[in-house]
């Protein structure tokens, strides 16, 4: 089952601009797929919840942004070297950060509404440099840690694991990082 899923994956796969097209595309599932973590961590206690919403954030994020790179990869669609798996990532990164932002989920179903969603959604003391750096914070985030993803990708499925989980921790320190500034 895991290789046809890679394989189905693959085939949707033309170039590398396609990588890109493909971690836009997973936005709507990764919207799902945190909605469901915040729906289920939500009886938790809001100190505990916060934390932990934020590692699964990043965890379901960072699989949506590399899955398809070593798909692609294993498949030889792609060749091995490092600079062509730095490209992916940076695409891949490019798309997602832009398949979010055209993504209003958040403002649609109110999660805004829920005080685990104002943690996350309503930072306060916003200035027109905070701002900035709030819209160039994820895409460079996003495209470092598919970049680390990509990388292992390139060597085989244990070096992915690995490279996965270090881009895993990347995000979520960030992400308590912004939380932590925004709060």
């Amino acid at each position: 089952v895991p290789l046809k899923f890679l394989d189905a994956i693959d085939a949707r796969l033309r170039g590398p601009k396609s990588v890109a097209v493909a971690s836009a595309l997973t936005i709507p599932f990764v919207f799902i797929g945190e909605l469901l973590a915040i729906a289920a961590l939500f009886v938790m206690p809001i100190d505990i919840t916060v934390p932990l919403i934020l590692v699964t954030i990043a965890v379901i994020e960072e699989v949506a942004k590399s899955i398809h790179i070593y798909a692609g990869i294993e498949s030889d669609r792609f060749d091995r070297s490092i600079r062509t798996a730095l490209v992916l990532g940076g695409l891949s990164g490019v798309g997602f950060f832009v398949g979010e932002k055209f993504t209003a989920i958040a403002q649609v179903v109110g999660l805004q509404d829920l005080v685990l969603g104002q943690a996350a959604l309503t930072p306060s003391g916003v200035t027109p440099a905070s701002t900035l750096a709030l819209l160039l914070g994820p895409l460079v985030l996003h495209t470092v840690t598919a970049g680390i993803s990509a990388l292992g990708a390139r060597r085989n499925l244990r070096w992915y694991v690995v490279a996965m989980l270090v881009a895993t921790v990347v995000h979520a320190a960030y992400n308590f990082g912004v939380v932590r500034v925004y709060a």
